[in-house]
């Protein structure tokens, strides 16, 4: 055969070989060479969180991104009930009893029926109630774009931290890289057809007209301006209030935990290989990818875990990770990953 064409053949083998699905899985207890392919929609769901409820959970300021001096306010509405306009925005402490005060912290949380709820964070004088007022798209509205009140979540007296009405639950939307994100209605599919704007962004971002008047918030389409939010997270829910702390017995079976930084997600999905840079590796004795989930979150390094069952000739790893690469998927047993979110 000419050598150019054992060449070519060769050249041919190699890029074949290449473009198989046979990859080896990093760290895998049996050493054999695993088929493996892309993750199915529910893994990938799984393992980086649901569109538009992968948050932070915690304290924050709103601001517009059109009209920068202001910020997503609470505002009384005398008898009626109250609203959300847009005001000057104010310094806010970042510590101490303080952090609940102020019309303008919202505490955002995941709601366990999908989508998020946002909840004032102090009603003045009515401290009792702090974070029992979630935003709400205005009901009944037949005329117009409807507005964002500020009402009593629903369900509140026997669910409260779960409480929140299908129309007191949004998708938070992130743009770019950002802390940007739309706030939609939440919806299964969370099409950015419909968003919550600033109703006059140009009055916003007037201090003087802002100051003395109510710019409000609406449901208009996405393609409008006032659309776009910066989240500034002021910190995490007060472990010193005891109302509070009933958060944690609705977060951690969402697979939302406390860490030194805020709250983080991390959810072990089975069948879900997560090649990458290993911190540590560690025998795994009982608990299985629940205990590597909870090695990974005592390690502020760490980013990402993978799970590996025993195998004849070896035992259990977890194997700690803080950098990772493209998540694959393989045989059912074998492994399962996570991965700390957001980071």
């Amino acid at each position: 055969m000419h050598p150019r064409k054992i060449l070519a053949t060769l050249v041919a083998g190699l890029a074949a070989l290449g473009s198989a699905t046979f990859a080896w899985a990093e760290g895998d207890n049996a050493g054999l060479p695993l088929k493996t392919q892309p993750l199915s929609a529910q893994q990938a769901a799984d393992l980086f969180g649901p569109r538009g409820a992968n948050l932070r959970p915690g304290t924050y300021m709103l601001r517009s991104v059109d009209a920068p001096q202001s910020c997503m306010n609470w505002v009384s509405g005398g008898l009626g009930p109250r609203f959300v306009a847009m005001k000057p925005c104010h310094m806010v402490p970042r510590s101490g009893p303080a952090l609940l005060d102020g019309p303008q912290l919202f505490t955002i949380m995941p709601h366990p029926q999908g989508g998020m709820t946002l909840r004032a964070a102090n009603v003045a004088s009515e401290p009792e109630w702090r974070n029992t007022y979630c935003a709400t798209a205005a009901r009944a509205v037949l005329i117009g774009a409807p507005r964002l009140d500020l009402e009593m979540c629903d369900n509140v007296n026997s669910d409260w931290p779960g409480a929140g009405a299908p129309d007191q639950r949004f998708g938070l939307l992130r743009q770019d890289n950002g802390p940007v994100y739309r706030i939609v209605p939440w919806q299964a599919s969370l099409f950015e057809a419909d968003c919550f704007a600033v109703r006059d962004p140009g009055a916003a971002g007037d201090y003087t007209r802002s100051l003395n008047q109510n710019v409000d918030l609406v449901k208009v389409g996405c393609t409008n301006p006032g659309t776009a939010f910066e989240l500034i997270h002021v910190g995490a829910y007060p472990v010193s209030d005891p109302k509070l702390r009933t958060f944690d017995r609705l977060l951690n079976p969402l697979d939302w935990y406390r860490a030194d930084d805020g709250w983080v997600r991390l959810r072990p999905v089975a069948g879900v290989d997560l090649p990458g840079s290993t911190l540590q590796s560690i025998p795994s004795a009982a608990g299985g990818e629940r205990n590597c989930a909870s090695l990974c979150l005592a390690n502020t390094r760490c980013r990402a875990f993978t799970w590996y069952a025993p195998t004849a000739g070896k035992a259990a790893q977890c194997v700690l990770k803080d950098d990772f690469r493209q998540a694959v998927a393989g045989p059912a047993g074998r492994f399962a990953s996570g991965i700390v979110r957001p980071k």
